[in-house]
């Protein structure tokens, strides 16, 4: 009952928008988050937009149904025709819906959505900052499965633990760091018994590795 009153609730939120596919020119419709319905409440811990009563990133990917070309609102229809004829070829004739089409959007729809425009990403071969972008909005939207099948609540208790516990001091990071970090550079050896350009300073105690093993210039 609380999850029909939930999916009804984002129902309020969204619209049906049609639009033309730039690759196969058939028109087709796709949900999108109704302008100032939702109100902005902040980022989490991993920067995901948070608004009131709607994931909002369930909604970010348009794709045509038809052809399986995919991408942000930002950049969809905006291809050269040498990437559409990339999409035609690698993409429209092996791509085929295999969920069901409702009334809105469930995270693991959203998800192949969302991979969909990764994979039109790859093929067309647009900027490396383009493909990361997507890949938090991937995050995002595992971050929000996981959040609504386990039902995940910070209880107040936790909440005042982690306000009251006590963050190590400088001295102590700088120690940890210190026995924890490989060095940045490789260290080679002369000395005898280990030959020459062997990596060999965890083999030589501490004094001889400073004073005898030279840093390479890697």
């Amino acid at each position: 009952m609380g999850n029909d009153m939930e999916i009804k609730d984002e129902k309020s939120y969204i619209f049906d928008k049609t639009m033309k596919c730039n690759v196969c020119n058939k028109e087709f419709t796709t949900k999108q988050v109704r302008t100032g319905k939702a109100r902005y409440t902040g980022t989490n811990d991993i920067l995901k937009p948070l608004y009131t009563g709607i994931d909002s990133t369930k909604y970010d990917i348009i794709m045509c149904p038809h052809c399986g070309y995919a991408a942000v609102p930002r950049t969809y229809g905006k291809l050269t025709p040498k990437q559409r004829q990339l999409i035609r070829d690698n993409i429209e004739g092996k791509f085929k819906v295999t969920w069901k089409e409702e009334d809105s959007y469930s995270y693991d729809v959203a998800i192949r959505r969302c991979k969909m425009a990764l994979l039109t990403e790859m093929i067309t071969g647009t900027k490396i900052s383009e493909s990361a972008y997507l890949c938090l909005r991937l995050a995002w939207l595992y971050d929000g499965r996981w959040m609504r099948s386990t039902n995940r609540r910070i209880s107040p208790t936790v909440i005042r633990d982690m306000t009251r516990a006590k963050l190590p001091s400088a001295d102590a990071k700088m120690s940890t760091r210190r026995f924890c970090l490989p060095p940045l550079r490789p260290a080679f050896c002369p000395s005898p018994g280990h030959g020459a350009g062997i990596m060999c300073c965890l083999k030589c105690p501490p004094a001889s590795a400073t004073a005898r093993c030279r840093r390479s210039r890697w």
